[in-house]
């Protein structure tokens, strides 16, 4: 199949994967009652047969004939030449395939993964064997897909001055401006009993909540020296230990896919110690499903949560709460 996608792409046109799989499923099956050999492809012969513009089953009629031919008559005069000029035969049919190395620029913008899970398909498949070297290939395909899934991308946004309904990643534009007092944390891919632990240390990390903690910490321990035992002077005091904090932490769904239990329990952790910061946790732009998760969640003492059908609805509300 691997070999049918690249000369599909190619030459372009399309590749029924399913059929293919079926036409060699029962030409294996049928050839076993007559002690055949399994089908299989071979790397080599079929890069010559696409070289010399074999397009249909004519072309591999031709071949299997002269396979015939080479073995009962011409094979005995191919007997006293050197393995190395087999060899560079061969690599000279392979040449094309070993030409795509020139794809090694393109994959490794894409991202470490890319390029390692290539690396390691092309030296397995060129140095060991290619159906060893494709099971090597998807088998680190696989893990990359794991590793992706497990950490996913996450970003804080913010708003265009030009635009302020606007909010883009300001990890990958410089102009945009984060709303006072606010962060936008955007989270992709989904939050499950696999990636909430993840989620939660992301999101402390990027948004700084371990700092304001241990700020508070200190703020409490030194208020106790300076600060009168009243009740309006601790009112003051809290008030005061609050006012250069975070006030909204807004989570951005719009690229959630899907979220379990385990996801809204790791929510209400992350709306309680907002709480104990004096902060509030605001949910926007969750899909249907999420959405549906998410009510569902509160009817089991999850929450509650604060959800706002868009962004810009979240951020007009907190911009309006905190000027109150």
């Amino acid at each position: 199949m691997s070999m049918g996608l690249t000369f599909a792409k190619k030459h372009g046109y399309e590749v029924r994967a399913n059929q293919e799989l079926l036409a060699m499923g029962f030409g294996n099956a049928v050839s076993s009652c007559f002690s055949c050999i399994p089908l299989a492809c071979s790397l080599s012969r079929s890069v010559i047969q696409e070289q010399t513009g074999g397009v249909s089953q004519i072309a591999s009629l031709v071949s299997a004939s002269l396979v015939v031919v080479t073995l009962l008559w011409i094979g005995p005069f191919f007997s006293d030449l050197p393995r190395c000029v087999l060899a560079g035969v061969i690599i000279v049919a392979l040449k094309p395939m070993f030409m795509q190395i020139k794809q090694l620029k393109k994959f490794s913008k894409q991202g470490k993964l890319e390029i390692f899970s290539w690396i390691s398909t092309f030296l397995c498949v060129v140095l060991i064997d290619i159906d060893i070297g494709l099971l090597i290939g998807v088998c680190v395909s696989l893990l990359a897909l794991y590793i992706k899934g497990v950490k996913p991308y996450y970003c804080l946004l913010g708003y265009m001055p030009e635009s302020p309904g606007i909010y883009m990643d300001m990890n990958q534009h410089r102009h945009v401006m984060q709303v006072p007092q606010t962060c936008i944390f955007r989270y992709y891919g989904s939050l499950n009993f696999a990636t909430s632990l993840f989620f939660r240390r992301a999101l402390y990390s990027v948004v700084g909540l371990d700092k304001i903690k241990q700020k508070i910490n200190r703020n409490r321990k030194s208020s106790k020296k300076y600060v009168s035992v009243t009740e309006n002077g601790a009112k003051e005091t809290k008030t005061n230990m609050y006012d250069n904090t975070l006030k909204f932490l807004i989570l951005d769904f719009s690229m959630l896919g899907h979220i379990d239990v385990a996801g809204c329990s790791i929510l209400t952790d992350v709306s309680n110690d907002l709480k104990t910061f004096g902060s509030r946790l605001l949910l926007s732009s969750p899909m249907d499903r999420v959405y549906d998760t998410l009510v569902h969640s509160m009817a089991l003492s999850e929450g509650p949560f604060e959800i706002f059908p868009t962004l810009h609805d979240a951020v007009e509300y907190a911009n309006a709460y905190r000027t109150v």
